[in-house]
Parts: C-alpha cells; structure tokens; sequence
C-alpha cells in the first residue's frame, strides 16, 4: 500500500502524477523538475549503509518521505536512476556539466568538493592532467609500486583529501 503525503490539492495532484508517471518511465524527468524547483515534497537522504565516496556527492531522492531508485547529484542537480543492488557505478560515470558556474545544493553538515571552491579555467585541464599523471608515475617509480596501486580506492580517496586539503589552505590564504 502506498502512502501519499498530501500538503494540500496541488501537492496531491502532483503526487498521484507521478505515482502513474512510473508506469510512464517519466518518474526521473519528474523528479528533476521538482528536485529543479525545489519543491517540499522532495527530501535527500544517504542510505544508511554507504561505503563509498560517492556518498559525498549524491543523496537518494525521497518523494513524500519515500525513497526512489533516483540519486541527485549535489553539484549539479542531476538526477540518476540508481538501484542499490547495482552499487554506485552510475555515480562514477556521471559527467556533472556544471555549465553555468558551481551549482550546488550542498545539505547541511555534507563536506563540499574541491570544485566548490574555486574552478579551474578549461586551458589548466591539459597542464593539471599532464603533472597530475607525472607525479603518479614518479610516486611509482621512486617507491617502487605497480601502476595499479595509483587506481586503487585507496590512494584515490587519499588524492581527494589532499585536493580538498590544498583548496581549504589556498582560499585562507587568499
């Protein structure tokens, strides 16, 4: 039996519009319009059980206090299919477009990303990618690791603090 949460006329008719919209396949494009306006019917939440970085840049989609198989991104406001069972492989596949500047709808207590700071002008994307991949092969090659240690989760989410890290200290020092 399905719950609605209804607030007044106009939130129910929205509410049963998307109860049919999954027998539609319009449920995501529904959701992003309310997740757009920002509507009170929609609530994000992190599943309870969330090993991943990911975590730190998508929250499920609750429609009336209901979790959907739909994650937003919080940088751009994307909203994704995700199933859990799937793990959070279309969470690592999105390319946020973050066209018109940073956008962000950041909950409380939710750490902010290094792009939320400041964004690198697109002529730096060569010159950042080109040291970036220089000092793994030297990290390598000096202390005598694999190349596979430098794609492992773990020196991944170690780049990740350092970048936030830098760009905390850069902006005190600004």
């Amino acid at each position: 039996m399905a719950h609605v949460h209804v607030l007044d006329q106009n939130s129910y008719s929205l509410s049963m519009s998307l109860v049919n919209a999954k027998s539609n396949n319009n449920l995501k494009t529904k959701l992003q319009a309310l997740v757009t306006a920002k509507d009170p019917t929609i609530s994000f939440i992190e599943p309870a059980i969330s090993r991943s970085d990911c975590w730190t840049s998508f929250s499920q989609i609750q429609l009336s206090k209901i979790s959907q198989d739909y994650v937003v991104c919080l940088s751009s406001g994307t909203v994704l299919k995700w199933i859990s069972e799937n793990g959070t492989k279309v969470m690592k596949n999105h390319s946020c477009p973050k066209k018109n500047g940073i956008r962000s709808i950041t909950l409380k207590g939710r750490q902010r990303t290094t792009s939320s700071y400041c964004e690198a002008q697109p002529n730096d994307y060569a010159a950042i990618k080109h040291q970036l991949t220089e000092a793994c092969i030297e990290y390598c090659v000096v202390d005598s690791r694999s190349f596979e240690s430098v794609s492992d989760d773990g020196f991944i989410s170690l780049a990740k603090q350092l970048m936030d890290a830098g760009a905390i200290v850069a902006r005190l020092y600004q």
